[in-house]
């Protein structure tokens, strides 16, 4: 879908669709041949940790990387801010660290200006939780704070995907409904048209996977095995939706081209 969407930058509704799909297709992408290592290596007698804890739920961006690569998360905790002082040398050091191992964290992606930036804003933004908003972090309520680390967390994806700062600098100022036209500062517009046959195109994939972005199933799941009646229910129904996720993956295969993964290339 992301592929079928218009011009970033072209109207408000096109920059934040945008920036949700492909939020939605690097959590699916990145996840599954994660969950697939961890599949294979159970297959073979090894036992790996989740790489990834629904994210998309996250109170704060602190927790929203603490749920998201974990894999990658820890190695730069242990070798680069433990190494640095971590947070035992004060809140100007540990603003400072923070924003070292961010703008590493960016590099690591690739020698891009635009990843770069990408580094120092989750840098900038993780330093400020842990200093100055601490105390109003821990007090916002559950649903406020996931919708402002969403909103922060569709903000960075434009910093992360746009290689060419042009662009993600139209999108970003699409998204805050903003638009420079003949030099000047105008309205972005809320939708074009080109967004709008798109949203009523495919409206029905992001709706579907941002609801399998949450822990939905695995709660439901939970619910019906507390049940002893409903434990056999349970049990048939996850061997039938998994059963049905397998065929669809093999027709989905079969009937499309080839497209690699798009962490590969990191």
């Amino acid at each position: 879908m992301l592929s079928a969407l218009p011009d970033a930058g072209a109207s408000f509704a096109a920059g934040w669709m945008t920036s949700i799909v492909f939020a939605l297709q690097i959590y699916f992408d990145f996840s599954a041949y994660s969950d697939m290592a961890i599949g294979l290596g159970r297959v073979l007698g090894f036992r790996y940790q989740e790489n990834f804890r629904y994210p998309y739920i996250s109170r704060s961006v602190s927790e929203f990387w603490r749920r998201w690569h974990i894999s990658l998360g820890q190695f730069f905790r242990e070798y680069v801010y433990f190494p640095l002082g971590g947070s035992r040398k004060g809140r100007h050091r540990t603003s400072l660290n923070l924003l070292l191992v961010w703008t590493l964290t960016g590099l690591w992606h690739g020698a891009s200006w635009n990843f770069v930036l990408w580094g120092l804003y989750y840098g900038v933004l993780i330093a400020l939780e842990h200093g100055v908003f601490r105390y109003v972090v821990k007090r916002t309520p559950k649903p406020i704070g996931i919708l402002l680390t969403l909103i922060a967390v569709l903000f960075g994806w434009v910093l992360f995907y746009q290689t060419d700062l042009a662009a993600c600098a139209r999108q970003l100022l699409a998204m805050l409904g903003v638009a420079r036209q003949n030099g000047a500062i105008a309205f972005a517009g809320w939708i074009d048209a080109e967004t709008l046959h798109v949203l009523r195109t495919y409206t029905v994939f992001p709706l579907v996977a941002g609801v399998l972005s949450l822990p939905i199933l695995p709660a439901l799941d939970r619910l019906l095995r507390q049940r002893i009646r409903l434990q056999r229910t349970a049990q048939l129904l996850s061997v039938l939706l998994l059963t049905a996720g397998v065929v669809l993956s093999i027709m989905n295969l079969v009937s499309d081209s080839y497209n690699p993964f798009l962490y590969f290339r990191f």
